[in-house]
């Protein structure tokens, strides 16, 4: 919270687990990226379904960061 000399652990925790998921969602859109500029790497990886895997992950990340913030895990 802004404002706040001494944040609690467990506000340290939620803003490391916010970093994180902010940091998969992004890593995740790069390969995205990578995946559209680059068509030699796209056959490669048409089997796997990267676009669907990719954005599933997306949407976990998000997911867990919004129930932590909501309160409903790690809440004070």
């Amino acid at each position: 919270t802004k404002g706040e000399a001494n944040p609690t652990s467990a506000k340290k925790t939620r803003n490391k687990i916010y970093k994180t998921c902010g940091y998969i969602i992004i890593a995740c859109l790069l390969v995205l990226f990578l995946i559209f500029i680059n068509k030699s790497l796209k056959e490669l990886l048409e089997s796997y379904k990267p676009i669907f895997v990719l954005e599933t992950i997306i949407l976990w990340a998000f997911g867990f960061s919004w129930l932590v913030k909501g309160g409903v895990i790690l809440k004070d």
